[in-house]
C-alpha cells in the first residue's frame, strides 16, 4: 500500500505598510507600500540588501525605522513543506532579485511579493494590484524623464520541478474553526469568488474590502 506523507496546510498572508502618509491616497487605490509574504511564521520580503525574512509585521526601513503597518491580507490556504518553499524563493532570487538589483520602479518589494504569491498559488497573479500601482504609473513616465529603469523580472512559470508529493491547495475561502464562522465563509467566498471573475482574477482593494464587510454583516446575524 503506497502511502503520502500530508503536509500540514499553512495560511498565506500578505503585510501592507504605509512609507508615507496615504491618507488619501488608499481610498482611490494609490499609495506608497511596502509589503512581504507570510507563510510558516515568517515575512518574507525584498530591499537593497536582496531577499530577506523576518518575524511578521516587523519591517523596518533604513536606520532601523520600523514601517507602518497598515493591513493583513489574506490570500489563502497552501501545503507546501520548507524545502519546496526555499527551493520557490531561491528561484525567484535567482531570476533577477539579488542583492543590490532593487529599483523602486521596476524591481522592488512589491514586484517580489507579487511572484513569491504567484509561485505558491500557481496562478497569474499574486497580491492585490493597488499595493504596487504607483510603481507601475511611475514606470510608464519614468523615461520622459532620461530615467532608465532596470528591465521587469522573467520568473519562469514552470514549478512542477518544486512540486513532489503532498503538495495541494486549498479554496482561498478565509479559515475558520467554528460553525459560525463556516457559515460567514460561505458568504465570503461567493462574494470573492464573482469580484475574482470579475476582475480577471486579481481582486482590487475594492472587492476585498467590499468582502470583508460581508464577512463582518454576516458575523452579526
Amino acid at each position: 500500500i503506497r502511502t503520502t506523507n500530508m503536509v500540514a496546510s499553512s495560511k498565506v498572508y500578505v503585510n501592507v505598510y504605509d512609507l508615507q502618509d496615504n491618507s488619501f491616497l488608499y481610498p482611490l487605490g494609490l499609495g506608497a507600500y511596502h509589503s512581504g509574504i507570510v507563510i510558516k511564521g515568517q515575512e518574507y520580503t525584498f530591499g537593497q540588501g536582496g531577499v530577506m525574512n523576518h518575524a511578521p509585521k516587523g519591517a523596518q526601513m533604513d536606520g532601523d525605522q520600523q514601517c507602518k503597518f497598515r493591513e493583513s491580507i489574506y490570500l489563502g490556504d497552501v501545503q507546501i513543506t520548507g524545502m519546496q518553499l526555499d527551493a520557490y524563493i531561491k528561484k525567484i532570487e535567482n531570476a533577477g532579485f539579488k542583492n543590490g538589483s532593487y529599483d523602486v520602479l521596476s524591481r522592488n518589494c512589491n514586484h517580489f511579493s507579487e511572484e513569491l504569491a504567484k509561485a505558491l498559488f500557481q496562478r497569474d497573479w499574486g497580491i492585490p494590484k493597488w499595493i504596487n500601482r504607483a510603481a507601475g504609473i511611475g514606470s510608464r513616465f519614468s523615461g520622459l524623464f532620461g530615467r532608465k529603469n532596470k528591465d521587469k523580472v522573467n520568473v519562469e512559470k514552470d514549478w512542477s520541478a518544486f512540486k513532489g508529493e503532498g503538495r495541494s491547495l486549498s479554496s482561498s475561502t478565509t479559515p475558520s474553526s467554528s460553525n459560525n464562522k463556516k457559515k460567514r465563509n460561505s458568504s465570503s467566498s461567493t462574494s470573492s469568488t464573482t469580484t475574482t471573475e470579475q476582475n480577471g482574477g486579481a481582486p482590487t482593494r475594492e472587492q476585498i474590502l467590499a468582502a470583508t464587510m460581508a464577512r463582518m454583516n454576516a458575523s452579526k446575524k
